[in-house]
């Protein structure tokens, strides 16, 4: 019987995973950082596949930026979906006199406690695209007045497009810079508003082949916004959540469920 202990992945998606009495464990580890992930067979592929990186990023009002990342392999279609009520892998906790992080068996929780502040959480992937759809399923919590709530799409997690959806449901497509705090309305249009513990779903979906972004902006699986402004990106590299507390706070919510949809799975009708 092997000692307990890290050994090499048996599955290859990781540097080193743990042993514990002869049973794999979700515990892994890339690069010094741990994380967990279920080991699952891997398939042998005629051709390489893209892997991606879960990251976590949390951008306050002064542009600081935080990351941390675990390597994840991601299917065929170049598909990932978790549901983060059963683990929050590669999504950190943190807490700051600005927000909160956590995560329990209801989902990852994510909450601004500054005005004007922002945190957001998503997924990177080393491989650039041109054409992804992000969608979080939510629960929203502490919803003060002008607060927002979204998905978005970025590049080099510093600029992109986002759907946002305030507490009194007024709705926007935006294009954004983390750097310059910059944030620009391209549509809006009005929803449902959101209420405190009923669940949500927000889609974003991002065309940046050419001169002109194509956008759709799915709330609860309708179509209700779309836009094709100059495009100011040349590729996607990361896209998730987020929550800005305008200036009221606390602003919260509990996201449930995170999927990143590639070309083959593009929600229906986002090409206008």
């Amino acid at each position: 019987m092997r000692p307990d202990g890290w050994y090499p992945d048996p599955g290859n998606a990781h540097e080193l995973r743990y042993l514990d009495h002869e049973q794999w464990t979700a515990f892994v580890s890339d690069h010094g950082l741990v994380a967990q992930d279920v080991l699952t067979p891997r398939r042998r592929r005629r051709w390489p596949w893209i892997v991606g990186s879960l990251v976590a990023v949390m951008a306050l009002a002064l542009g600081a930026v935080a990351v941390v990342s675990v390597d994840r392999e991601l299917d065929d279609l170049d598909v990932y979906t978790t549901d983060l009520t059963t683990t929050a892998s590669g999504f950190p906790t943190s807490s700051s006199a600005e927000s909160v992080r956590s995560w329990s068996s209801a989902g990852y929780h994510m909450a601004v406690l500054a005005p004007n502040a922002v945190v957001a959480a998503g997924l990177r992937s080393p491989t650039s695209h041109t054409v992804l759809a992000f969608q979080v399923d939510v629960v929203p919590q502490d919803l003060p007045v002008a607060a927002e709530f979204g998905v978005q799409c970025w590049q080099s997690e510093t600029r992109g497009y986002g759907l946002l959806v305030s507490t009194d449901g007024a709705a926007r497509l935006v294009a954004g810079s983390v750097p310059t705090g910059d944030v620009t309305t391209l549509s809006s249009a009005t929803v449902a508003p959101l209420r405190s513990g009923v669940p949500r779903t927000l889609t974003l979906a991002c065309d940046v082949i050419g001169d002109t972004a194509i956008l759709a902006g799915y709330v609860d699986g309708t179509r209700v916004l779309t836009a094709r402004p100059a495009n100011s990106l040349s590729e996607i590299t990361a896209g998730g959540m987020v929550v800005w507390a305008g200036g009221g706070a606390p602003a919260s919510w509990t996201v449930t469920g995170f999927e990143r949809m590639g070309v083959h799975n593009m929600p229906d009708g986002w090409r206008g």
